[in-house]
Order: structure tokens, then sequence, then C-alpha cells
């Protein structure tokens, strides 16, 4: 009997907490599907309706045209550098230039260098959820082949949408579309992790709605103004006989009478009304298009996108009424959200090098070192609205020691090993040269000088 009632108040919602009681005007809950595994919750069918919805959002609004590319951009940009990090300054000097010729070519296709691909990559993660870059030997150099989300896919018994997994839930291998299946020791399966999920979800798929629904409403509204700006003047009659002459404005002595619509022509070939009835009123017409409230709601709409990609709206679209208090708050915001996508990248970034590393290794190009995977990726400069006033006062804090030579030019996307010897190198040529006058303290990294 108690377990009678207890089903009976859990179908009419007899909860304690307002959340789980049904609101006016809401959808049912009985729409609303329960909790379960991943594979129930996110199923092949709703990843490829949203990855359709994605890539098309991405290629025809400027919103998310615009918002992908930019945060991959300030994330890991085109511009990759990994140095090798180990005790062996030499080894690290031979490592670096060899990586850094075969990342030129890295593309599997020869048509993209491994920064590029790195882009591309950030980008399908934001918009598809996910990418697959697969590392692979062609003519006995290691090359980097991607696969993009649409061509991993194949359920069964033992397959989850295009993924084998292990007893442990380890990937194992992963089939494509065309049929091959690839070992998962040579596949990278980057996307941002999210509890419970085995597919990458579509950064897009929480705005989806919202983004259709701009689109429209910006249509509509467009066709408005054009219909609104279109309408010159309104003649306003009282009964359709009560004119006499002409009833409409003429050109010069040109008259336009009867049922004729008017045109914008006739009004600016030089207006005249010679006679409108006694009860008519000609009216020029005010378009109200487009009102405050509406531009507010367009704002709500694209601050739900910029949020739920992780950056603030005026990042992603308009900072111009923020003071400079609120704009460090925004860009440091923005930059959190670049960071937490660079760790993404990162294990991977490393993967790829130290595969190649090792192969160079087998091949003989490079000779034998135990730490040959000891590496640092050195990413994009961070985002900042004070350059002249935070490079002032990281000189302040290099100088005072509380700030390392590594993380300074680090933040600058430079190597500092590099920077210091290019340093030492420009002092000793000074000192050769015999230049006395020239102050040597003063020589900084251009990037340093207030702008």
């Amino acid at each position: 009997m108690r377990q009678a009632l207890k089903k009976v108040g859990n179908f009419f919602n007899l909860s304690r907490w307002e959340s789980n009681r049904q609101s006016i005007n809401r959808q049912t809950f009985f729409g609303i599907p329960s909790a379960a595994d991943a594979a129930k919750e996110f199923t092949p069918g709703d990843r490829k309706q949203m990855l359709r919805l994605g890539r098309y959002l991405r290629d025809n609004l400027g919103v998310t045209a615009g918002l992908i590319p930019e945060m991959s951009r300030y994330s890991v940009g085109t511009d990759l550098l990994i140095n090798s990090a180990t005790e062996d300054s030499a080894w690290d000097e031979l490592a670096d230039k060899s990586f850094y010729a075969w990342c030129q070519v890295a593309d599997v296709q020869g048509r993209f260098s491994l920064g590029q691909m790195v882009d591309m990559w950030c980008q399908s993660m934001l918009c598809d959820g996910e990418v697959f870059p697969v590392m692979r030997m062609v003519d006995d150099m290691p090359r980097i082949q991607t696969i993009y989300a649409h061509a991993v896919e194949g359920s069964d018994d033992r397959w989850v949408d295009g993924i084998l997994y292990d007893k442990n839930g380890r990937p194992r291998a992963y089939r494509l579309t065309s049929g091959q299946r690839l070992p998962a020791s040579v596949v990278m399966h980057i996307m941002e992790p999210r509890p419970n999920r085995l597919r990458g979800v579509p950064g897009i798929a929480h705005a989806a709605n919202n983004l259709f629904d701009l689109r429209d409403i910006l249509s509509f509204e467009k066709q408005g103004v054009k219909l609104n700006s279109a309408i010159a003047v309104v003649l306003k009659k009282q009964l359709q006989g009560n004119t006499t002459g002409n009833r409409f404005i003429g050109r010069g002595s040109e008259s336009i009478s009867g049922d004729d619509i008017l045109t914008l022509e006739s009004i600016v070939g030089g207006g005249n009304v010679p006679s409108i009835g006694p009860n008519d009123s000609l009216d020029v017409h005010r378009s109200d298009k487009t009102s405050t409230t509406f531009q507010g709601f367009l704002e709500w709409l694209i601050r739900d996108t910029a949020i739920g990609f992780g950056v603030p709206y005026e990042f992603a679209w308009n900072a111009e009424k923020m003071s400079g208090t609120a704009q460090r708050f925004v860009m440091a915001k923005a930059q959190r959200r670049f960071s937490q996508i660079q760790y993404t990248f990162s294990s991977h970034l490393k993967k790829i090098r130290a595969w190649y590393i090792a192969t160079e290794i087998e091949a003989g190009r490079l000779p034998a070192n135990p730490e040959f995977d000891s590496c640092e990726i050195i990413w994009p400069k961070k985002a900042t609205v004070d350059f002249g006033r935070e490079s002032r006062e990281e000189r302040e804090d290099v100088a005072a020691g509380l700030r390392t030579l590594r993380d300074h030019f680090g933040d600058k996307q430079k190597d500092w090993r590099k920077e210091l010897e290019q340093i030492a190198e420009e002092k000793k040529l000074i000192q050769d040269l015999g230049i006395e006058n020239l102050d040597t303290k003063s020589i900084d990294n251009p990037d340093t000088i207030d702008e």
C-alpha cells in the first residue's frame, strides 16, 4: 500500500522541491528523458543531428562563424611551439630543428603544417564536439591524418557509435564509414571531457534553437524594415469618390489619376498635389523599426550562445560600453576558458611530438636520449587590454626575481633559452665592436616595450 501511494505521489509530482513542480506554461516533465547511461542519453542519432545543425549554423551565422575561429586563435593559434626540455641542450637543439622542419609538412596530404592542423582541430572540437587525428607512416615518414566526427560511426553488439571498448571502458578501435578499422594506439580522440559521455557533444548544442530563432527573427525584421522603407507617403481617404482632379502627387505637368499606385519616382520628380478630397490627408510614413526591446532580445540570444561556449558576451560580440576594470575582468575570464582548451590539447600534442622523435631515433636520424619525450608547449600570448602596463610590471617582477625568464618569454610564445642566447650574443658583439655609449642594460625583448 505504501509503495502504491508513493507511486501516486511521484506521478502527481508531490515534491517539496519547487524545481520539480510543474509551472505554468512549462513543458511537461513527461517530455524530458530520465537520467541514463551515456549510450542512451546521447545516441548516435542525437549526435548526427546536432553535428548537422552545428555545421550549418557555423557556416551561415556570423555569431558562430566569428566566435569559433576567435576562440581557437586565442587558445592554440597557428604558430605552434613545442620545445625539447631535456638536460642535454645540444640534443634539444638537434631535436627541435628536426621537429620544426617536420611540422611544416606534417599533414598526410602535404597541405597543412602541424600548427594549421591544430587550429583546425580546435575549431572542429568547438563546433563538432570532437576530432580524430591519426598517426600514420607514409613512405617511412610520420604523417598526421585528420578524421572528422561524421566519419566515425557504426553500432552493433560490440561497437558503440563507431568505437570498440574493452571491459574497462577503454577504446580499443575506431570504425570509419568507409569500413576501415583503426587501432586506438594510432588515433587521438580530441574532445572536451564531459561526465558520462563517450563521444564529443557539439559546442553549439546548447544554443541551436536560439541561433535558429535569431536567424529567423533577423530575417523577418529585415523584411519589415525594407517594407517600411519602401513606403514613402500614405494617402488616407475618407470616401472613395470625394476627390476631384488628381488624387496623387505628380511629376511636373504629368498627372496620376485613378487607382494607380504612387511610386517613389513620382515624388522625386518634383511632387505637387493639384487636388485631393476635403476629407483626405497625405502623411509622410515613419518607420518604428527596430525597437530597443527588439535589440535587447537579440542581445540576450547572443549572450546565451557566448556563455554556453564559455566566454563572456563582451568578448564574443560587443565591449564598447565597458570600463577598463570591466574589460580586464572579461579578458581574464575568457583567458581561463582558453587555458582550459589548452589543457585539453596538451597531452595530444606531446604525444605527437614524442611519436615523431621516437621514430627519428629509431631510424638513426637523431641520437638516443632517455628523456626524448620531455618537452614544453608555448601557447599564444595571453589575452589582455593593458599591454604597456602589464609589460612594465612584468619587467619589474623579473628584475626583482619574482618571475622567471622562462615564464616571461613563454607568455610571448618565445623560447627562453634562444632569447637568452641571442641577448648574450648581442652584448658580446657590442663589446667586440668597442661600442661604449650604448646602454646594454636597456636592451630588452621588443614585445615588452610599452605601446
